[in-house]
């Protein structure tokens, strides 16, 4: 049970937490919540996972519960606490399911397909807001200016940074699927997330998303895992995919355009850099506890150079004058072990998963599920992602963590519950796969 609820927040985040609004933020955030208390309840609840970087967490969790008492927004705070609280879980709770393969199989296509549901409408919609048939094309083509594809996101800016975690995934689940069907529809996945991509006109989310995808290739490489047919699927996406970019980039190219010309994106970068001195002001006056977890808005007034704003357009510094110097360095350590951990493990085993031992209350269950599934003419578990290929799936989610770590050095990516859940359990999910999180915790009475 506390896996299907799981999979229902990480499926149901990107397509109602794609703002700020309290309700649909609150439904997603129950869902992590009732799949915790349904893991404590459970009889597997002495197998839960020590995953890297949970005693930074905790410090981390610590610090911002110290922040809240002095803050100058009780209701802004507690509400952060909660949905800080509730990402933390999700990735602990991740990392102790998804060492079950078919769980983190259904999680990998669960955020795989969610995409190309938001992507295929947003295209849609985009198409008939530009007049539909040969109007939609010659806009395309044309040099004047382009709407933005928002997706199910408040801005452009942000469904790019969802983005940036969903394409990695979806090169990774196309490249190691079974099944002709599975295989067209992860590429088909993995192309019109691009395309998409392209429509937002997003030049960050466009270099992180760049990023990612190169970090992604040279581990594959590295760990001699881009076989024979492997190649050949890199070959033909990327056969389909140099025509697309060149027809759908036009948002992208316009704000280029527009930022060498001293346009308006000049403007718009020039605001960034005014948001962020304000904000390093904010953490110089609070290093300590900062101002309040989430007040951002409530004291940025009082330090703006520029205009007013709601995020400081930078994760990271925005944590800092939040909840102080100290909390940021303890989710920073955590991130980093939450990294580093997965690739020593992959490197020192050639890439491979080697899950830790579970728990005996796990373990018969476990071996069960894990026996090949006779498939006939259907569609077996292991055709989703067949067990000797999760560890190029392990790559893609680290490349995807690496985009999304890299995009929120230019916007407030994780202050949007649609990007920040999807992070937390994809997190979750490469170190439960990897071996990097190990059955050890007994919560048993």
């Amino acid at each position: 049970m506390s896996a299907v609820l799981l999979l229902g927040a990480l499926v149901l985040s990107p397509v109602i937490g794609g703002g700020f609004g309290e309700l649909t933020c609150a439904i997603i955030q129950i869902l992590v919540f009732a799949a915790l208390i349904c893991r404590l309840a459970s009889k597997a609840s002495d197998a839960w996972a020590r995953v890297p970087g949970f005693a930074f967490l905790m410090v981390f969790l610590a610090l911002v519960c110290v922040s809240t008492v002095f803050t100058e927004s009780v209701y802004a705070s507690l509400r952060f606490l909660i949905y800080a609280t509730a990402c933390v879980g999700a990735y602990v709770l991740a990392g102790s399911i998804c060492r079950n393969r078919r769980i983190a199989a259904c999680a990998v296509w669960g955020l795989t397909l969610v995409a190309l549901g938001i992507c295929l409408f947003g295209i849609r919609d985009y198409a008939t807001s530009a007049g539909g048939g040969i109007r939609f094309w010659k806009s395309l083509l044309s040099e004047g200016d382009h709407r933005r594809l928002f997706g199910t996101f408040i801005n452009p800016g942000f469904f790019a940074g969802f983005l940036v975690i969903a394409i990695p995934i979806a090169l990774g689940v196309y490249l190691v699927t079974r099944r002709s069907v599975l295989v067209l529809l992860a590429g088909t996945a993995f192309a019109l997330n691009i395309v998409a991509l392209m429509l937002t006109g997003a030049k960050f989310g466009v270099m992180a998303t760049a990023g990612s995808l190169v970090v992604f290739l040279v581990l594959v490489v590295a760990t001699r895992l881009l076989t024979r047919d492997r190649l050949k699927r890199l070959i033909l996406i990327s056969i389909v995919l140099v025509p697309l970019v060149m027809v759908f980039s036009g948002p992208v190219r316009q704000r280029m355009r527009a930022a060498e010309s001293g346009g308006t994106q000049v403007h718009s970068t020039l605001f960034r850099l005014y948001a962020w001195r304000s904000t390093i002001n904010m953490i110089r006056d609070h290093p300590l506890i900062g101002l309040g977890p989430g007040t951002f808005d409530v004291a940025y007034p009082r330090y703006a150079i520029a205009g007013p704003t709601k995020y400081a357009h930078q994760s990271y510094l925005q944590i800092g004058a939040e909840t102080g110097i100290p909390a940021l360095a303890a989710l920073l350590i955590a991130l980093a072990f939450v990294v580093w951990r997965p690739i020593a493990a992959g490197v020192r085993l050639g890439g491979g998963e080697v899950p830790a031992e579970p728990a005996q209350s796990e373990r018969r269950a476990l071996l069960d599920q894990q026996k090949p599934t006779p498939s006939g003419d259907g569609v077996a578990w292991d055709d989703l992602i067949p067990p000797e290929a999760w560890r190029v799936v392990n790559w893609s989610l680290l490349a995807a963590l690496f985009g999304s770590c890299l995009r929120n050095l230019v916007d407030s990516d994780w202050y949007v519950m649609g990007i920040a859940l999807p992070f937390a359990i994809s997190a979750g999910l490469l170190v439960g796969r990897s071996g990097a999180a190990r059955i050890s915790v007994s919560l048993g009475m």
